[in-house]
């Protein structure tokens, strides 16, 4: 599914920007931007509404039929576009860019589990750092990188990469960890918790579509830098109003916060990506956006998560239960609140579902801190550095043409 994913999300992107003029590319991306992060959200509440009624599989077989229709309306509807020059395509690089960073966020998870100076969590650690610098080197000495790092010295490439990662380090730990806090904590179903996150969707499908018109009038870097300050905004608000008997009324504002932030940052920061690369290497600017937003969720939910699961056990009282239930409880809060409908003491299981609700919320709200001060350490940085006008994208007309090819009739 990995694989496929690589496949489809960077061949639909490049698509749009051989496809409309600059003028129109960074309105049709902003749509794309919000389509693409509301299908994040609407995905989960389906899949909540199957598990009300079916087994947990029925989420992986409700998209064959999706998939089916996408196929047949793609080969008549979507044009074919292609380089005009054949590259050779990049093993080494690959393989020690995937090594790298499963090394690192390997690491980041297990630390909690094994501890932060065990054998393993040292090892990994040190193996990705490894394979990074020698990806660095191999990309900077390679006659055909897989990803040139020259680009980065152009400021809106590299101000767009940037800003996706961090943007999308504190979204994808969002997504993550309420759905955790929903459930676990305030008790809702598979269902109603996916459905408390429609504020994200509503706000994204609504905003974002606006947000290449705002940045086109005042300028990338404030349009952007205010979209992570209401992320970090959102973020913090949700650090202070998650208690464990919270009510929904409370967080909504945040989630709503959120999501326009996340709105406002997405799609004009693609379009930076985007715009610093030749229309030929169209392909490769949607990979690397794609790639950053990948990098930056996964170490979220990496170093969020663990965040949370080290500030848990840590905060886990469990001195007066027996020594094989603390064990059990300190692995997770869904097993601490399985375990507590198990005992045979209805008081002793109410005190330990309390007592593993207290110490998750206690890890979450940590988490959600740090997330925040990630939001606006990137909001300082753009606001200083990034680019004051949206470009045009007319300066690389002079590069090789990109082939499109018709839709078969």
């Amino acid at each position: 599914m990995g694989a496929g994913a690589a496949f489809v999300m960077p061949a639909t992107l490049s698509l749009l920007a051989v496809t409309f003029p600059p003028r129109e590319r960074g309105r049709a991306i902003a749509i794309w931007a919000g389509f693409a992060g509301a299908g994040g959200v609407i995905g989960p509440l389906l899949s909540g509404l199957l598990l009300e009624r079916f087994w947990w599989g029925s989420v992986f077989f409700v998209n064959l039929p999706i998939i089916v229709i996408a196929v047949i309306a793609g080969a008549a509807l979507v044009p074919t576009s292609r380089d005009t020059r054949h590259r050779p395509l990049d093993p080494l690089g690959g393989l020690l860019s995937m090594l790298g960073l499963g090394g690192l966020v390997f690491a980041i998870i297990e630390g909690p589990e094994r501890g932060w100076l065990a054998p393993l969590t040292v090892g990994a650690c040190l193996i990705g750092a490894a394979a990074l610098l020698a990806f660095v080197w191999w990309e900077s000495h390679s006659d055909t990188p897989m990803l040139d790092l020259s680009w980065f010295g152009d400021r809106n490439f590299s101000v767009g990469a940037g800003t996706i990662t961090l943007a999308f380090f504190s979204a994808f730990g969002v997504f993550f960890l309420v759905t955790q806090y929903f459930q676990f904590v305030l008790d809702y179903s598979p269902l109603v918790a996916a459905a408390a996150a429609l504020p994200v969707a509503a706000s994204l499908l609504v905003v974002a579509p606006r947000s290449a018109g705002l940045a086109e009038r005042l300028g990338p870097n404030r349009v952007v830098s205010t979209g992570l300050l209401l992320i970090a905004a959102g973020l913090g608000l949700l650090a202070l109003t998650a208690v464990p008997d919270a009510a929904y009324w409370t967080v909504a504002p945040a989630l709503l916060l959120f999501g326009c932030g996340l709105a406002l940052t997405t799609a004009p920061s693609t379009t930076l990506i985007l715009s610093a690369m030749p229309t030929d290497k169209a392909g490769v600017g949607s990979a690397v956006n794609d790639t950053t937003r990948e990098l930056g969720g996964s170490l979220g939910v990496a170093v969020l998560g663990s965040i949370v699961t080290s500030l848990y056990q840590a905060r886990l009282a469990l001195d007066l239960l027996p020594e094989q239930i603390a064990g059990v409880a300190t692995r997770s809060i869904g097993a601490a609140l399985q375990l507590a409908q198990q005992v045979p003491d209805p008081e002793l299981g109410r005190q330990l579902a309390q007592t593993a609700r207290a110490a998750f919320v206690s890890g979450f709200r940590t988490a959600f801190v740090v997330a925040a001060l990630v939001a606006l350490f990137a909001a300082e940085m753009v606001r200083r550095f990034g680019p004051p006008v949206m470009p045009d994208g007319e300066h690389h007309e002079g590069q090789p043409p990109v082939t499109q090819v018709p839709p078969a009739s």
